[in-house]
């Protein structure tokens, strides 16, 4: 692709992301809010610092409120905290190596030694690594002054306490119960639309240059699903586990003894977290077959070859594409799985199975070979095989 081109998707590309952001609640619309609230904390943590703060640590206010903003207020006040925790410490340490050893050579090397041995040790997640930057900037630019440790804090408390004032002021937008499966439904529905859009497609003796830009479009589409689908999901386990921490004896994902965290394969419920992110990657890995069944169509009818490919082949391979959809659809479906449901489930990923076996018979039996037709069977048919390997063994990567 022309650096033009490039320039035009990725142009088209933020246009539909603030688009669905202006259409309602989602992940582009929490993403936008997020670059607003991370713009407005870092420009008032760095103005007011300007007013109390001494110039040699006036950029630390600006960076923390950077730091800390999360997509929930229940995230910024947690990594603040941790972050707070590693500046306390590392300042601690700085200070009291230039008070005692001075600042020289050796110290800095042992103060970086125990900063990150302390940072390991401590429960403080990613935050682990500011610890020993926090303390290489009190010892090293203040010169393990603990007065400029005091006033690095102070400019920390500041930027945090400005990225979790705007937090609360634009919090992201709430989750009902249900948005994660209905996040997966919907996902696989598009999923499976994009599928029967190629089958319908291979109806047509040529598809038209407008038929294959309606496929790109597509696909950037259900790349931008598939994000908002693995938010929604990320989001509303993390607000269940808030909620269960309040709650003590609940665990979130269990719905309840053994019973609840059993999974039914080939489809697990939807009901439980883990299970809906398997959902989400799975049906992830369709849509990346998908586009590489696009990718070899549309490099057939940009060449001189599709008009030789046999009927014989899109026909039957365009029905094919139907029952995936069918089947994907059915394994996105939030409905709670019973006997009947992962039976049907069961039955359309036989479907497919079999429209494989028959399709890649005929290909034996007609000796379809011709120069410039094989290698496009043999990938279109490749990426069925796959998507059937996806639905029906969901856990393996």
């Amino acid at each position: 692709m022309t650096p033009l081109g490039t320039g035009r998707r990725s142009t088209a590309e933020a246009l539909d992301h603030l688009r669905r952001a202006a259409r309602g609640p989602g992940w582009e619309r929490d993403d936008l809010v997020l670059q607003l609230k991370i713009v407005g904390a870092t420009v008032v943590a760095w103005l007011i610092a300007s007013a109390v703060l001494p110039s040699t640590v006036l950029t630390f206010a600006p960076f923390t409120a950077l730091l800390v903003l999360q997509g929930t207020v229940h995230r910024s006040l947690r990594v603040s905290l941790k972050y707070l925790a590693a500046v306390v410490v590392g300042v601690s340490l700085a200070a009291a190596f230039g008070v005692t050893a001075g600042v020289h050579g050796w110290s800095l090397a042992i103060l970086m030694l125990l900063t990150l041995a302390a940072g390991r040790l401590w429960p403080l997640g990613n935050e682990r690594t500011q610890l020993p930057v926090v303390a290489l900037f009190a010892f090293a630019a203040g010169n393990g002054d603990p007065d400029y440790g005091l006033d690095l804090l102070l400019a920390v408390a500041l930027g945090a306490g400005c990225g979790l004032g705007f937090s609360l002021v634009l919090p992201a937008s709430p989750h009902r119960r249900g948005d994660a499966e209905e996040a997966c439904a919907d996902l696989a529905r598009r999923v499976a639309a994009m599928l029967r859009s190629l089958g319908e497609s291979l109806a047509e003796e040529t598809p038209q240059e407008s038929t294959v830009r309606r496929w790109e479009r597509q696909l950037r589409d259900l790349e931008a699903r598939t994000r908002s689908a693995r938010w929604v999901v990320s989001e509303s386990e993390d607000a269940a586990r808030h909620v269960a921490a309040r709650r003590p004896g609940r665990r979130p994902g269990r719905r309840g003894g053994a019973a609840g965290a059993t999974a039914h394969p080939p489809g697990p419920p939807l009901t439980d977290h883990a299970a809906r992110h398997t959902a989400v990657n799975v049906l992830e890995r369709v849509g990346f077959r998908a586009r590489s069944v696009v990718r070899g169509l549309t490099y057939a009818v940009r060449s001189e070859h599709y008009g030789s490919l046999a009927r014989d082949f899109l026909t039957p391979y365009a029905e094919l594409l139907g029952e995936t959809a069918a089947a994907v659809e059915r394994f996105g479906s939030g409905e709670p799985r019973g006997d009947a449901e992962q039976e049907e489930l069961e039955a359309a990923i036989a479907a497919v199975r079999s429209g494989y076996g028959e399709l890649m018979e005929r290909c034996r039996r007609e000796n379809l070979d011709a120069p410039g037709e094989w290698p496009l069977y043999g990938a279109l048919l490749a990426d069925a095989h796959r998507v059937a390997d996806e639905l029906e063994h969901p856990g393996l990567v």
